[in-house]
């Protein structure tokens, strides 16, 4: 039941994670889409004007090939079709042969815009119509062009960060429920285990618990300090064989530089009182082998005090 509310929490912190990175991601996005669409708008704008600038020369100049191959250059590239009239009258109108929409056809008599219009159109095409204006007379313009352009480049390049950002959310918040799931699985197997093996230390009537440094000698639990615990600890885990004084001063008292035999046998002195309050004798329990070292005898229940 706690491994299932814990993936649950963990679901839930994913989820949530997927709902904010989705929409981090839609307004980064927008934000990209917004400056694509602003610089393919400044581009539109700057080509139109190009094209003015040159039409108003050929069309003074009777040069109408020359606007003629500039707006089908401007077909064969990101135009969708071109228009230009002047003085009332169509020059030209080219569209592009896949253009599945074809524009609103043109009306010679519409009055010339004074200033460059820029229209949205479907898709994310865009329409621009810039005046053309006879050079010395900046108020009087004498016709205009209309330039249709294909949004499909810009649409592609926003599509493009979207997928890729899309694609980096989503990877991220797999790679999390992914990780929550290892790591659930790896602490169910491990509390499993440890569910399965009993780590508790018996000798005799003698249990040590290492999980929590507890300490029982029958029925009474022994109350040891950390020092006392590990040797007491140590002598348990040899199994009755001896340990030497050096041993003792190298494993308990390892990070002490000036630790000595004086100091073990003090502590032993001190572990045989604490187990005098259960045990009797003690001695028996930690054996002195003079010269030698110490060992721990298996004590039994029938040894024990019973208050």
């Amino acid at each position: 039941m706690n491994r299932r509310r814990r993936w649950i929490g963990y679901a839930v912190v994913g989820t949530l994670l997927l709902i904010v990175g989705t929409a981090i991601v839609l307004e980064r996005v927008d934000q990209y889409r917004s400056t694509v669409r602003a610089a393919f708008r400044t581009c539109c704008r700057r080509q139109a004007a190009t094209l003015e600038s040159f039409a108003e020369e050929w069309i003074v100049r009777e040069q109408l090939d020359g606007l003629r191959g500039a707006l089908t250059l401007l077909l064969m590239g990101d135009g969708l079709y071109a228009d230009a009239v002047f003085r009332g009258q169509t020059l030209m109108s080219l569209q592009d042969d896949g253009l599945r929409m074809p524009p609103d056809p043109v009306n010679p008599a519409d009055v010339p815009p004074s200033a460059t219009v820029i229209r949205e159109l479907r898709d994310g095409n865009l329409e621009v119509q810039v005046p053309i204006i006879l050079t010395g007379y900046p108020d009087t313009p004498l016709g205009w062009l209309r330039l249709g352009y294909s949004g499909e480049f810009a649409n592609a390049q926003v599509h493009a960060v979207l997928l890729r950002t899309s694609g980096l959310a989503a990877a991220a918040w797999a790679g999390w429920m992914g990780a929550v799931a290892l790591a659930l699985a790896w602490w169910g197997r491990r509390e499993k285990a440890l569910a399965d093996e009993d780590p508790c230390l018996q000798y005799g009537a003698l249990v040590i618990d290492p999980r929590t440094c507890q300490v029982r000698l029958g029925d009474s639990e022994v109350a040891l300090t950390p020092k006392l615990y590990e040797i007491l600890l140590l002598l348990a885990q040899r199994g009755g064989e001896l340990v030497s004084d050096r041993e003792l001063l190298d494993t308990v008292w390892s990070h002490s530089l000036y630790a000595a035999s004086p100091d073990v046998k003090q502590h032993i002195y001190l572990l045989r009182r604490a187990l005098a309050d259960v045990h009797p004798d003690p001695k028996r329990v930690i054996v002195n082998v003079k010269g030698f070292g110490y060992r721990l005898d298996p004590p039994s229940s029938g040894d024990l005090r019973i208050d």
